[in-house]
């Protein structure tokens, strides 16, 4: 494996880690809909807001959300929305998994 290689497989490891987490993308999506504050979030995601914010700092350090200060509250948005492409072909995958499981036929007992 080259140094690129390498490098490139650490970053999308992080990228990958930052959305394993089902709050974390829960804040992803409501924050494409448009900008949210941490409040909002914790209401939506039913967590307190520092457990949100630290959803929200690994997130940003991932570049998959921006914040922004207005007054007293940093709403949160994503700014780069190929991050719902991200999500839509991970749907697609998923579906496609359960499509095959289900054609499928039960394996047979082998005497147990």
């Amino acid at each position: 494996m080259t140094e690129i290689e390498r490098t490139r497989c650490k970053a999308r490891a992080a990228f990958f880690k930052a959305l394993s987490h089902p709050v974390r993308l829960l804040i992803l999506v409501k924050a494409a809909e448009r900008p949210r504050c941490i409040t909002e979030l914790a209401g939506i995601t039913e967590k307190k807001e520092a457990t949100v914010s630290k959803h929200v700092a690994i997130l940003k350090e991932a570049g998959c959300l921006v914040g922004e200060r207005k007054g007293p509250q940093v709403f949160c948005h994503v700014e780069n929305l190929e991050l719902v492409r991200v999500w839509k072909i991970t749907d697609r995958c998923i579906h496609h998994k359960l499509r095959r499981s289900r054609r499928r036929p039960a394996r047979a007992s082998l005497g147990h």
